[in-house]
C-alpha cells in the first residue's frame, strides 16, 4: 500500500495466487485501486532476504554501507528484521552502489533484495529513503551510518569508508518470538 495506515488496507500487504485472486481483492477494496504497488512474490523466506543499508553523501559517493541477511522476518516472509546477520554479500552490494550512482541518489538508503530459493536468482524488492529498523546491527558491526550521516551533515570531512564486521547478529526478541 501507499500510505498502510490510513487507506483501511488490511496489514502490511497482501497477496493474490492468480490475476483472478487481485481482481477480486481490488473489487472488495476499489479504495485501494491506484494506492498500492503490486509485484510478483518472490519464492525466497526466512534466510533468503538481503539487505543492504547506505548513506550517499551529497557528492553522490557511498559514505558508509552495510549488507547483511534477515535471518527471520516478521511477519514470516513478509515483514521486518527480528533476527538478523552483517554478512559480506557482493552480488547485493555491486547492485546497490550501481543502483544508487544511476539514479543520482543521496542521503540514507535501505535496499532489500530477495534470493529465490529455486533458481537462486537475486531480485531487488525495494528501496526506502531511510534506514532499516536494526540500525543498531549497523553500529556493532562497525559501519555506524548516523554517525557518517551526521559527520557529513555538519560539514566535517569524510572519513574513509568503514569495514563491516562479518558474523555480528541482531535480536529482537519480541518480533522474534512471533515467528514461532
Amino acid at each position: 500500500p501507499r500510505d498502510t495506515w490510513r487507506t483501511g488496507f488490511p496489514g502490511k500487504n497482501a497477496s493474490a495466487g492468480s490475476p483472478a485472486e487481485l481482481r477480486s481483492f481490488f473489487e472488495r477494496h476499489p479504495e485501494l485501486l491506484g494506492q498500492t504497488l503490486v509485484q510478483e512474490r518472490i519464492d525466497a523466506g526466512d534466510g533468503h532476504v538481503l539487505f543492504v543499508a547506505a548513506y550517499v553523501d551529497g557528492e553522490g559517493r557511498v559514505a558508509g554501507l552495510f549488507t547483511g541477511r534477515k535471518l527471520r522476518q516478521y511477519p514470516p516472509d513478509r515483514g521486518v528484521t527480528c533476527f538478523g546477520a552483517s554478512e559480506a554479500l557482493p552480488e547485493a552490494e555491486g547492485i546497490a552502489r550501481a543502483f544508487l550512482a544511476e539514479t543520482g541518489y543521496s542521503g540514507f538508503a535501505a535496499l532489500e533484495f530477495a534470493v529465490d530459493r529455486t533458481s537462486g536468482e537475486v531480485w531487488f524488492l525495494e528501496l526506502n529513503p531511510r534506514t532499516f529498523f536494526p540500525n543498531q546491527l549497523f553500529a556493532d558491526a562497525g559501519v555506524d551510518l548516523a554517525w557518517i550521516a551526521w559527520r557529513d551533515l555538519t560539514g566535517q570531512a569524510p572519513e574513509p569508508p568503514p569495514r563491516q564486521i562479518d558474523g555480528v547478529r541482531w535480536l529482537d526478541f519480541e518480533r522474534d518470538v512471533g515467528c514461532f
